[in-house]
């Protein structure tokens, strides 16, 4: 039969302009269906209001696209899989998630010079607990930086003993006590009342005006807390203060809405590294406060005094106030230069606490419809994310260093060994560039993930001090705008006292094409440092060029920092070789592991062409420009007779439809043999046209017994020559590989 014409990815302009409008079409229906807002679904029909979403929603779909364009220019023109992620990122389609902004205001800080000093007064409601209450009055007597006085209401507790032991404790106290008796148990929101009621009708400490303190007896506070946690409340619109905790709902460190292990030494050193913070400026305006230790000003208590006694014994009865006080005006802070513990609440048992919340929750509800959609928005914008971040990566003690990987967002083999890595770590940090901020800071723990977002690299380096000791991983750089600024800005954190670490999944370290094809999609042996081929040039930031000298200099200046660098393949280690001699030392070849699949039944044979059967070939994974979109376009095409092509994955949209093609769309890798039965596959294809430094799905589909192709390049070569049902395809630099594939499969003249 005649040897298949190559067909290129793009197609002429002209036809490409033709399917524009259905590309668009598409486009907009999956944007429209990742932007709908939460809890207001599209609408539909010719209402009024329907008519408006959707002309809100396409014009803001216009406006990204604009932003895109760039981009998309690119993409057409060259198939760049940067370029395509680049796009989705513009459009809000991208894997990374909306992660809120960093306010680096919050960070500053302290300033010298004299603090505000009020006397303050501080409410305590007990009922039970006599051992967290002798810790509770322990550390107030001990840690309180201010003039203070301190108001106990007893509550009847069913401890017999709590009583006259309270009494000798606080008689130790003198003057600075006052003890209040309940003849019979009111509940913890009749205590707090009273309390509150006893301050406003005596003069506080000092000028007696100073803010009132409500405090739970399982609340711990740490050293120098009081000025820290009122210092706000100079704001005359300010009507509460609740600081950092690791159990606390909105206020909850490291992540939101969490409750964390109180480990005692380790939140006393969170709060001594939040201790530097400015108390007036590491603040976040919150739904509400947090009743377990607030702080709350004594004009707003006059305007608004006491909690309503609906609460009954606890829960809510803080939500409550915050939001009377809310509708006069006034503003509920969460203070991120105080961390105070909180060791849970031990009045109540489980399951009563949670039905107090559910009836709680259903009072506030009713009288304050917009309060779940305000928490709700606060959970997804988090107004405190780099409080929170400070706090969290303080937690992470001086044992081990925090591993702190820089990675993009485009998935792969790649994210899959990252996920690998931070699933063995209590704690890691990923540094993700090429979204919609030059950084997204992932914070992993073990209660949970937070994110926040910047473009500020010196922004970045103050959140990393907040960790005692770090090692930086670097995965990869591809999608940052300026990756030499990266480059330096490692070695600045090594001249610190940072270890340094690279982990090649790419060859980015060779050339800005990290696939190193050139600008015709060819992959012709590694690139001369003189080369003026675009696709090896990198224009930065300002508008420069850098040329290969400039670009392999400044990867060279970063890899001889290192501690170890790592590559995945032998291929892969020869070619960093041959571009960096000097760190020949310092790599180490680390196969991945692939995990194993169950026993395979006997694998087809493989030259069932001309005329013995019918070939199927598998094509997995996503095959954009270069994993081999092109060689599939000119297999689908070539008219060899008996020959099916099954993408198992995605397909590069701009390849177009193409007859006798079927694409599966993604798969879990554990069910690839399951796929490979179920759609007949008897042969797999790898069609990457760049040398990859492990092939993840070369080594899976070998594992499923079927003969594997792949061209023979890289790292997939290399897997293929070795497996004994491994077929190397031989590459020619710009060569017909579809002509090579269907040779190897028995196609041609009998």
């Amino acid at each position: 039969m005649p040897r298949p014409t190559p067909m290129p990815l793009i197609r002429p302009a002209a036809t490409k302009v033709l399917r524009l409008p259905a590309v668009l079409r598409g486009v907009f229906a999956v944007y429209a269906e990742a932007h709908v807002e939460m809890g207001a679904p599209v609408a539909i029909g010719g209402s009024p209001r329907a008519r408006l979403q959707r002309f809100r929603l396409r014009a803001r779909f216009l406006g990204d696209l604009v932003a895109a364009l760039p981009h998309g220019l690119r993409w057409l023109g060259s198939g760049d899989p940067l370029a395509r992620s680049r796009v989705r990122q513009a459009l809000g389609l991208g894997r990374l998630r909306q992660a809120p902004m960093i306010r680096a205001e919050q960070l500053a800080p302290a300033a010298r010079g004299d603090r505000w000093t009020p006397g303050i007064t501080l409410i305590l409601p007990v009922f039970n607990a006599r051992g967290l209450l002798a810790q509770c009055l322990d550390r107030i007597a001990a840690h309180t930086d201010l003039d203070w006085h301190l108001i106990v209401v007893e509550d009847a507790s069913t401890d017999a003993t709590l009583r006259p032991w309270l009494r000798d404790r606080l008689a130790l106290m003198g003057a600075r006590a006052t003890l209040i008796e309940h003849a019979s148990n009111q509940g913890f929101v009749a205590s707090a009342n009273r309390g509150l009621a006893a301050a406003l009708a005596r003069p506080g400490p000092g000028d007696g005006r100073g803010p009132c303190i409500l405090i739970n007896s399982d609340a711990l506070v740490p050293p120098g807390w009081a000025s820290r946690l009122v210092a706000p409340l100079q704001d005359a619109l300010v009507a509460s203060v609740t600081p950092l905790s690791n159990a606390a709902a909105l206020m909850s460190v490291p992540v939101m809405g969490g409750e964390a292990t109180a480990d005692l030494p380790v939140l006393a050193a969170v709060d001594a590294a939040l201790s530097g913070l400015d108390p007036a400026g590491a603040v976040a305006e919150m739904p509400t406060g947090v009743g377990f230790c607030m702080a709350l000003s004594r004009d707003w208590l006059e305007r608004a005094p006491g909690f309503d006694t609906r609460f009954g014994r606890g829960y809510g009865e803080e939500v409550d106030w915050c939001q009377r006080t809310r509708a006069m005006g006034g503003r509920h802070l969460l203070s991120g230069a105080v961390m105070v513990a909180h060791m849970g609440g031990e009045s109540f048992g489980a399951a009563e606490k949670v039905q107090r919340i559910a009836e709680s929750a259903a009072i506030l509800s009713r009288r304050y419809p917009d309060f779940d959609t305000r928490v709700q928005r606060a959970l997804a914008d988090d107004p405190a994310v780099a409080l929170r971040l400070a706090a969290g990566l303080a937690q992470t003690g001086a044992d081990t260093p925090v591993p702190v990987y820089l990675a993009h967002a485009l998935g792969g083999g790649a994210e899959h060994w990252l996920r690998d890595q931070i699933a063995g770590q209590p704690y890691a940090v990923v540094l993700r560039l090429g979204g919609q901020s030059r950084c997204q800071i992932e914070f992993s723990t073990p209660w949970g993930v937070t994110c926040g977002r910047t473009d500020d690299l010196d922004l970045v380096s103050r959140l990393l001090e907040f960790t005692p000791r770090r090692r930086l991983i670097l995965s990869s750089l591809v999608g940052d705008a300026d990756p030499a600024g990266i480059l330096d800005w490692l070695v600045v954190r090594a001249g610190q006292g940072d270890r340094l670490e690279a982990v090649i999944h790419d060859h980015y370290p060779i050339s800005p094409s990290f696939t190193l094809l050139d600008g015709s999609g060819a992959y012709r042996g590694l690139p001369d440092t003189a080369s003026t081929d675009p696709a090896h040039l990198f224009r930065r930031h300002d508008g420069r060029v850098m040329g290969l000298a400039e670009w392999q200099g400044a990867w060279g200046r970063f890899l001889s920092g290192c501690d170890h660098v790592t590559c995945f393949s032998e291929d892969g280690r020869d070619k960093m070789v041959a571009a960096h001699p000097q760190v020949a030392g310092l790599i180490r070849v680390v196969p991945h592991l692939v995990p194993p699949f169950p026993p395979q039944p006997a694998p087809a044979q493989p030259a069932i062409a001309r005329g013995r059967g019918e070939i199927v070939l598998g094509v997995p994974g996503n095959i954009l420009a270069h994993k081999g979109a092109a060689v599939v376009a000119a297999l689908a095409r070539s008219g060899a007779p008996g020959l099916r092509l099954v993408v198992c994955g995605t397909l590069d949209p701009l390849a177009g439809r193409m007859a006798g093609v079927t694409v599966t769309g993604r798969y879990d890798r554990a069910d690839l043999a399951d796929l490979a039965r179920l759609r007949g596959i008897t042969h797999w294809l790898v069609p990457s046209v760049w040398p990859e430094t492990f092939s993840f799905t070369t080594h899976e589909t070998l594992a499923t017994g079927l003969p594997v192709l792949a061209l023979d390049l890289g790292a997939q070569g290399a897997a293929v020559r070795s497996a004994p049902n491994g077929i190397a395809v031989p590459h020619v630099p710009g060569g017909d590989h579809a002509a090579a594939i269907l040779a190897a499969l028995g196609f041609g003249p009998a």
